[in-house]
């Protein structure tokens, strides 16, 4: 997935929809720590939904950084890092925060993330900050298929200059589970796997997220979407329509 999303960055403007899991934060990162380290002077922010995940997410930047190659830490070492900002020696530097106060105005940005853009509380005021601030740079905006039904409805399928890339949950090598022995699978599962053509691996890991969810399929689909909005089979249709959504091959 993270391999197949690189091509699609460099869009420079980027709507990110998937399941869970599926690296899109973590490869956010990685990128924007590589462009801090490999292009001085260089301003970059991420906004999570929550100050906890912020916080997550400053901790996994600097653990990328800590397993570096020591020349690289030599030559680009870390000047501060605090309060959700790390600065560079080179004059580059990452600043997380959550969107109840964005660390994204007063200056402009290289490049943006809005993870979970979704589950912001007000994800149009965000964007309104955001588009002065990153300018030409990189903006990606990232969420979950079910955390994002505003963000779908009102930017996914809108024809506005983002490039969308949608990420299914079956196309995720680690959705694999074995299949539990002398188990009926119910009819609705067959169904479902000869429609995407699924193997026995990604059955299996079907059949347990849905037994671990009491058979909740509207809770699977929300999870664990096959198509960009699984909740609606017109709107479905709508999306599918799109020759600008990018589906990931494996």
């Amino acid at each position: 997935v993270q391999t197949c999303a690189l091509p699609i960055l460099k869009k420079k403007r980027m709507f990110w929809l998937k399941a869970r899991q599926t690296g899109a934060t973590t490869t956010c990162n990685a990128f924007f720590l590589w462009m801090c380290l490999f292009y001085p002077n260089t301003s970059h922010a991420i906004v999570a939904h929550r100050e906890e995940t912020a916080t997550v997410l400053f901790r996994m930047l600097m653990e990328m950084y800590n397993m570096l190659d020591p020349l690289i830490k030599e030559l680009v070492p870390v000047k501060r890092s605090r309060e959700g900002d790390i600065s560079f020696g080179n004059g580059s530097q990452i600043r997380v925060s959550a969107s109840s106060s964005p660390k994204i105005a007063g200056g402009t940005l290289s490049s943006l993330h809005l993870s979970e853009f979704g589950l912001y509380e007000n994800p149009a005021r965000i964007l309104e900050i955001a588009l002065p601030a990153v300018g030409r740079g990189f903006l990606v905006l990232e969420t979950t298929g079910d955390e994002g039904r505003l963000a779908q409805r009102d930017y996914w399928t809108q024809d506005n200059g983002l490039a969308k890339y949608f990420v299914p949950w079956f196309e995720c090598p680690d959705y694999v589970a074995d299949m539990p022995k002398e188990v009926a699978v119910d009819a609705k599962i067959v169904e479902y796997a000869d429609k995407w053509n699924l193997d026995k691996g990604r059955v299996g890991f079907m059949y347990r997220e849905l037994r671990a969810r009491n058979w909740n399929w509207p809770a699977f689909h929300r999870n664990y979407p096959a198509q960009p909005d699984d909740r609606s089979e017109e709107h479905t249709s709508e999306l599918q329509s799109q020759s600008t959504i990018s589906y990931a091959v494996f």
